[in-house]
C-alpha cells in the first residue's frame, strides 16, 4: 500500500515538475501562429517515427491532417490528408512549419483556441493539464480550482 502511495505521489510530482519547467521556459512564448489549431502525438509508425495529428481551422478543413515525423533528424518524413473530408484550402507549408515548431516544445499535445488560450500537455492526458489563459475573464467554472503557476499559467491538480 505504501509503495502505491509513493508511486502516485512521484507521478504527480513529476508531472507538476514538468509543467513548471515548461512554463518557466516558455512563459512569454507567442503561440498566436497556433490559433485554432491542435497538434498531438498519436503514436508511432513501424519505423519508430512519431505520428502527429493536426486539427486546424475546423470550420473549413474537416478532419485531421497527419504528419509522420522523424524526431531524431527533426524532419517531416511524410504527410497525409486521408482523414480530412476537405483539404482544398489547407496551407500545408504553414502547418508543416507549425509541426516542426511544436516538436521543439517537447509536448504531447498543444491546442490554442480562437481566443488565444493555450492548452499544453507535457505527457499524454485526455483532459487539459496546463493552460495559459489569454485573459483572466476566461478563468471560469472548473478552472477556478486549478493551481496558478505563474502569470496566467494554471495547472490542473485533479489528475
Amino acid at each position: 500500500m505504501l509503495v502505491c502511495l509513493l508511486l502516485v505521489f512521484h507521478m504527480r510530482y513529476s508531472l507538476s515538475w514538468e509543467n513548471r519547467r515548461f512554463v518557466n521556459k516558455y512563459f512569454n512564448e507567442n503561440f498566436d501562429d497556433f490559433k485554432n489549431t491542435s497538434i498531438f502525438i498519436r503514436g508511432g509508425d513501424s519505423a519508430g517515427h512519431l505520428v502527429l495529428f493536426i486539427g486546424c481551422d475546423m470550420k473549413h478543413n474537416k478532419g485531421l491532417y497527419t504528419i509522420v515525423f522523424d524526431d531524431k533528424k527533426n524532419e517531416i518524413v511524410s504527410t497525409d490528408t486521408h482523414l480530412m473530408l476537405d483539404s482544398s484550402g489547407l496551407d500545408k507549408t504553414a502547418i508543416n512549419r507549425l509541426a516542426v515548431r511544436f516538436m521543439k516544445y517537447n509536448l504531447n499535445c498543444l491546442a490554442v483556441d480562437s481566443n488565444g488560450n493555450v492548452d499544453a500537455r507535457t505527457e499524454y492526458s485526455e483532459r487539459p493539464v496546463l493552460i495559459r489563459f489569454s485573459d483572466k475573464k476566461y478563468i471560469t467554472g472548473a478552472y477556478k480550482d486549478w493551481r496558478k503557476l505563474k502569470g496566467l499559467w494554471y495547472e490542473n491538480t485533479n489528475q
